[in-house]
């Protein structure tokens, strides 16, 4: 029986994975994003600041080359959908560690996708001089990529901290290269967090059946907000401009924080 339990599983997260991947192909990944955040019952309400009109600040968006920055509040994925949910153009590629790569590439092609190694620490320095040598030239070619500056820290340690590999990448890019930032928040986070290995192995096994995300309607809505700014890499270059790598990267942060108050 046991087997035969393991099979049954299988064959269902197989068809789940399947009917992930025929979202992503029909909608893109804006779709798809859009697809497991109804799943989950989760509402975006979007503010732009700064001045702007949310409109002027999407047509930036949509269209300039540069670099899409978030925060990485958890829980992993809903985050991250919550970001690219925004996102309508078809050239954007996503940085992603390990783990969530293990989630997202069974369902959306993994050509779209920036992978972090497992282990950074043991990665070589070429490693990262070829990964971001590869970010950077997707750049200049008139793209975008979206990365989470605090990576994992952010929601594991309660740390608020730019890393060190967007110092690197932010000192690369060319001046008018384009830097959308989001802030994503709300009094829903902490439950969401709690619920993470649900949601995580919720949408393994979601939509067996139907190519839909279909919303359990017994399920809690939960309301988060997403503000969002444009700038471009001169804002932020004349930050870093010779000092300690450690001093750097808390200016970063600190730019990034004080455009949302």
């Amino acid at each position: 029986m046991k087997e035969l339990g393991n099979k049954i599983e299988g064959f269902i997260a197989s068809k789940a994975i399947e009917n992930k991947k025929s979202i992503f192909e029909n909608r893109g990944l804006k779709g798809f994003s859009n697809e497991i955040l109804k799943s989950e019952g989760i509402n975006i309400r979007n503010e732009a600041v700064g001045g702007k009109e949310l409109g002027d600040l999407r047509g930036r968006l949509n269209n300039d080359p540069g670099l899409i920055i978030a925060n990485h509040p958890g829980p992993s994925p809903i985050d991250v959908v919550a970001v690219t949910a925004q996102i309508e153009r078809k050239d954007v590629k996503v940085v992603l560690s390990s783990n969530a790569f293990e989630i997202f590439s069974h369902a959306i092609d993994p050509k779209i996708l920036f992978p972090l190694p497992k282990d950074k620490r043991g990665a070589p320095p070429s490693f990262y001089k070829n990964y971001f040598g590869e970010i950077l030239d997707y750049i200049k070619a008139g793209h975008a990529v979206a990365l989470f500056p605090t990576g994992g820290a952010e929601r594991k340690k309660e740390k608020f901290l730019f890393q060190r590999g967007f110092r690197s990448i932010v000192k690369r890019l060319r001046p008018d290269d384009m830097i959308y930032s989001f802030y994503l928040f709300g009094p829903d986070l902490p439950e969401l967090r709690e619920q993470q290995g649900r949601i995580k192995a919720s949408l393994a096994l979601q939509s067996v059946f139907n190519s839909e995300l279909r919303l359990d309607p017994q399920k809690r809505r939960h309301d988060l907000v997403l503000k969002e700014c444009y700038s471009t890499a001169k804002d932020w270059q004349g930050l870093i401009a010779g000092g300690k790598p450690e001093d750097e990267m808390s200016l970063l942060t600190k730019h990034y924080l004080e455009q949302f108050k």
